[in-house]
């Protein structure tokens, strides 16, 4: 027997010359297809004829898997569950067949009885140590939720460059087009619980993890271009003010509507969460945005700012709200769902990765802050420059392993690729890291999918803490720098120099550096620009209705009017429209009339005061 080292998974689950396979409790290859043990774990008619196919078809493959481990056709779940099938057909098999592997504890006693505890008399026996082991990894068994980004799947593959765009970038897994980089993406909704529903109205997050030969490399995005806030101190409030109302556990706009009012940087991406991207047709159909500049360097070290646009080869495809909330109702694992069956059935999921570029010149004369995360660089300014190909396809073989227990930071970054400016960003590339830390530990990089397995020169001088099992530095001195000559210490290479030297000169305070704040028009433009320019009649119709439906239950009057005011900021038509389907949801809502919402309007800046804390606007109706 053999126990696999998370390096050797990271190989086999993500690795670009291992199609995808199964395997047992043991670890040992399953010869069949994920859809062959759903029908044998359902016990399906069906599945000894097709279990017949694929042996024919792949015998000598089998025979290979096979002869490594039980020496039979089927092995694992797989045999028992077709065991059990003959069993209910009236088969004569015997279950217990000596290819069946034994059942054993964590700890590798076996199993005699696995249905019944030791007792007397009925009584069990807490000294019965399979029964305690059984039930104590079960009360166990829930890692720590994520804070954001809880529901969710994912998927391996790989990336491919497919241009060349090595005058801009030095990272290695884009040196050469062809190059193939393998991958793993996690999808999800934002804000809410594991139990939310796939199609409900949320953001929804794309974290995309390259196994690259210079270490891992994350990028994290939504499928919105923008974010709803652009200092770090806010963003524990706006995943609140979309989260269930503490007092009542129950979904409170409210509090989103309220939040939304007062920032009025998040007008552009409010626009985008009430429109129908609020609701993609599952996770292959959007687009990928990490809504942070990034810079560039090149093998001579000059620099570009770039921004990522990752494009759905599949396009842009949304429920309407109704159709969405149907969804909710009929299968809440929709998306999930969806992307698990079009990989099992032999597909891929693709995107293209695209990259825009700015130079120093071109950002600080740009008509917004180009290092604002709130606002979009727009194609007609700054083209799309194609970098290459993501495909996504092979599902993961463990959820829980592959899938919960994955984990992203910003702060992964390679040579070559380094930060901006962006506040929001700066603050992202640690704090992520310590979510993990809290969530899953301080070697996490251990658990398989998160393992650097494609990395050439892995030497990290971390050390200790629980769950450790690598090397763990070995017999190397444990501190740097050090005299010790067997074996020699790792040094650092110049090759992988720090990212380039930044000259800082500022002042030291609490205020924002935004150019966008000093300019309330740069709030509001590019809103303008998305309802008025982006967006067909018919999703400019939907954005009405889905603001309206959800303002309807809003409660408090002040909060309406906050919003309608920013609205009408971005553009009057708007405003006048979601008032006018406002009332034929909410009747009660006539004390707001446009004329009040266009005299509000003019006698403020913003529906809040951002130099004062945010501080709502008065509102007398």
């Amino acid at each position: 027997m053999s126990i696999e080292s998370s390096y050797a998974i990271a190989h086999r689950i993500a690795g670009l010359n291992h199609p995808q396979s199964y395997v047992d409790a043991s670890g040992h290859p399953v010869g069949t297809k994920t859809t062959m043990i759903q029908d044998a774990q359902l016990y399906d008619g069906d599945y000894a004829k097709r279990l017949a196919a694929s042996q024919s078809n792949s015998q000598s493959s089998n025979q290979s898997s096979n002869q490594s481990t039980s020496g039979s056709g089927i092995s694992g779940l797989a045999h028992a569950a077709v065991n059990a099938i003959g069993s209910m057909a009236g088969s004569s098999k015997d279950t217990k067949s000596s290819s069946a592997p034994v059942m054993t504890s964590n700890f590798g006693f076996p199993v005699q009885d696995p249905t019944h505890s030791y007792n007397i008399n009925g009584h069990p026996l807490v000294s019965d140590t399979t029964l305690m082991e059984k039930q104590q990894t079960f009360n166990r068994a829930k890692i720590v939720e994520r804070a954001v980004h809880a529901c969710g799947s994912g998927a391996f593959g790989y990336f491919e460059v497919t241009n060349d765009l090595t005058n801009l970038c030095k990272a290695k897994f884009m040196d050469k087009v062809g190059k193939q980089t393998p991958m793993f993406g996690r999808f999800s909704t934002v804000t809410y619980g594991r139990e939310f529903p796939d199609s409900a109205r949320n953001p929804r997050g794309l974290a995309w993890k390259l196994y690259t030969e210079e270490g891992n490399y994350d990028i994290l995005t939504v499928n919105f271009p923008s974010f709803f806030v652009r200092d770090p101190t806010m963003g524990p409030d706006l995943i609140r003010s979309q989260q269930r109302n503490p007092n009542n556990f129950q979904v409170s706009l409210d509090s989103t509507f309220d939040f939304m009012s007062l920032v009025p940087e998040s007008s552009l991406t409010n626009l985008w969460f009430f429109s129908d991207h609020g609701h993609p047709v599952g996770w292959r159909m959007m687009d990928s945005y990490p809504v942070h500049t990034f810079r560039w360097v090149n093998a001579a070290n000059e620099g570009v700012w770039v921004r990522y646009i990752i494009k759905s080869d599949a396009g842009i495809k949304n429920f309407t709200w109704p159709e969405a909330i149907k969804m909710c109702g009929e299968d809440p694992d929709f998306a999930k769902r969806d992307l698990w069956q079009w990989i099992d059935q032999g597909n891929e999921a693709t995107w293209t990765w695209y990259v825009q570029t700015m130079t120093d010149e071109q950002a600080s004369t740009y008509y917004v802050d180009p290092f604002d995360a709130t606002k979009r660089w727009n194609e007609a300014d700054c083209p799309l420059l194609e970098l290459g190909k993501i495909h996504m396809n092979r599902n993961p073989e463990n959820y829980h392993r592959d899938v919960e227990e994955s984990a992203f930071s910003p702060g992964r970054l390679v040579p070559g690729i380094e930060p901006s400016p962006d506040a929001l960003l700066q603050f992202r590339l640690s704090f992520y890291m310590d979510a993990q830390f809290y969530r899953l530990g301080v070697n996490y990089h251990q658990i398989p999918v998160n393992c650097p397995f494609m990395t050439k020169s892995y030497h990290p001088s971390a050390r200790d803490g629980a769950m450790r099992v690598d090397s763990n530095g070995g017999v190397e001195p444990h501190y740097f720098p050090n005299s010790a000559t067997v074996p020699p210490p790792a040094m650092p290479v110049s090759e992988y120099s720090n990212w380039t030297v930044k000259h800082i000169q500022g002042v030291l305070g609490r205020q924002s550096h935004s150019r966008s704040a000093a300019d309330p028009k740069q709030e509001y433009i590019q809103a303008t620009e998305f309802y008025e320019r982006d967006l067909t009649e018919q999703d400019r119709i939907n954005l009405v209705n889905n603001i309206a439906v959800c303002m309807a239950r809003v409660t408090r009057s002040d909060i309406k009017a906050r919003f309608l005011i920013q609205m009408y900021k971005v553009s009057p038509v708007l405003a006048d429209s979601i008032l006018t389907q406002l009332l034929v949801q909410d009747p009660k809502a006539k004390d707001l009339t446009i004329e009040k919402i266009a005299e509000l309007s003019a006698s403020c800046i913003h529906p809040s005061d951002p130099q004062n804390s945010y501080a709502p606007m008065p509102i007398k109706l």
